[in-house]
């Protein structure tokens, strides 16, 4: 889909928005543990991702709830399937979003609830066709299924298929696309203390982008930090990669966790699965890191904007969000693009990578990004003056130029299987 630009400022506490009249409205952050939070309202489990909970406030809302999102204006839009619901539906969101501005969204009413487009896309991963799926997700601005496939046979044995089960065609778009493209490649300065965002040379595989440092609570040093996994060119639990900031001569410290990825029981029909493109990193005894700090350059542009540093962005404690709904301001800082500005596209769809691997919930946005990119920060907003809320770490390009992240909610739970002689891996509200 393509977004009109339109004008934000970000503060600590809210986004404003402005729209083409001009007035505006203020959006404030969401907790990091916001799933967790909405968990008693939900349901007694904690949701997984976006699209689970929002599967649940459409069975909670008797498949009232088909979806949110921001239009290019500004305005925030909430779809249902029976108008009469509107205003139950809008106080359901209310509790589940208290920072958005519900009382001012537009309800617009659409044939197909969200949980009905994520049963029919769950149908379609227990298929055979889903072997030849590169893309699926639920486009909760068109009120169907997105889903690319390999070439234009599997395309077509897809329709048939999806006919025969029942699936309306106006339900689904079916298209043809390829396997999203890891941005491994050439700001790139010697910087210490070490923040997100700078270069990273991976062993002798490839340039990547530091995410962030973290710290960890039942740790003592050194500081760990995390990249895009991919960036060890399929070497999985890497504990003798050498990492370096910026050049061979500059170790930083080792790669030592890198899940290798399995055909797991949610994993579609004829693929392996990893919740996250993400790699742990140790930094050495005497390797100095900035754990709270990404590196703010310059100025940014939506396709390359500075690589020069100016100052520091700091990372708020209220770090990681688990996904954006389409229309929100995104930005990257990455060492070969710099800082990019854009806007969310589409919100935790299934994606397949060049390197053979399913991710469940990747996230898609317009901002640039460039070969070297990989497991840069992305962060909520564009020109913030205050602490900023790390949203997730950038993996990769579509053949369409839109860039893929990953949250940082999946982040986390793809490394919380490092195992530690003193249990799991926790940790703080940095990360």
């Amino acid at each position: 889909m393509t977004l009109r630009m339109w004008s934000f400022a970000f503060t600590l506490l809210t986004v404003t928005v402005v729209g083409c009249s001009g007035e505006s409205a203020g959006f404030l952050t969401e907790p990091r543990d916001r799933l967790a939070a909405n968990a008693g309202i939900l349901g007694n489990t904690q949701p997984q991702s976006q699209d689970e909970e929002w599967a649940r406030l459409s069975d909670s809302t008797d498949g009232a709830f088909a979806g949110l999102y921001l239009r290019p204006d500004g305005q925030l839009v909430i779809s249902v399937t029976r108008q009469g619901d509107g205003e139950a539906v809008r106080l359901r969101v209310a509790r589940i979003h208290p920072d958005l501005p519900v009382d001012e969204a537009v309800i617009g009413v659409v044939e197909f609830s969200f949980r009905q487009l994520m049963d029919w896309r769950e149908q379609i991963y227990r298929s055979p066709i889903a072997a030849a799926l590169v893309y699926a997700d639920i486009d909760e601005v068109a009120n169907r299924l997105d889903l690319a496939f390999r070439s234009e046979q599997a395309r077509t044995s897809a329709a048939s298929y999806i006919r025969s089960i029942g699936i309306p065609d106006r339900a689904v778009l079916l298209r043809v696309d390829q396997p999203f493209t890891s941005d491994i490649g050439d700001l790139t300065d010697y910087i210490r203390p070490v923040p997100g965002g700078v270069r990273l040379l991976v062993g002798n595989n490839g340039i990547c982008t530091l995410g962030a440092n973290i710290k960890l609570t039942q740790l003592a040093p050194p500081t760990y930090f995390i990249t895009a996994g991919h960036c060890t060119a399929g070497v999985y639990n890497p504990d003798s990669v050498q990492i370096s900031q910026p050049d061979h001569w500059d170790p930083l410290g080792y790669a030592i966790f890198n899940q290798a990825p399995a055909a797991t029981a949610s994993c579609p029909y004829g693929h392996v699965c990893k919740l996250a493109d993400a790699l742990l990193g140790r930094y050495n005894f005497f390797s100095d890191a900035d754990y709270e700090a990404i590196a703010r350059p310059l100025y940014y542009d939506p396709t390359s904007g500075s690589l020069a540093i100016i100052d520091m962005f700091e990372i708020g404690n209220d770090a990681g969000w688990v996904g954006l709904p389409t229309g929100f301001p995104v930005s990257k800082i990455g060492q070969t693009t710099g800082w990019t500005i854009g806007y969310m596209q589409a919100s935790c769809f299934g994606a397949l990578s060049t390197g053979g691997i399913w991710y469940p919930c990747s996230h898609k946005a317009s901002y640039g990004a460039g070969s070297g990119d990989s497991g840069a920060p992305v962060i909520l907003g564009h020109n913030q003056a205050g602490p900023v809320a790390l949203n997730g770490i950038h993996v990769g390009r579509q053949s369409s130029g839109s860039a893929v992240f990953q949250d940082m909610f999946q982040v986390r739970a793809e490394l919380m299987n490092f195992p530690l002689a003193s249990g799991y891996l926790y940790a703080t509200d940095y990360w």
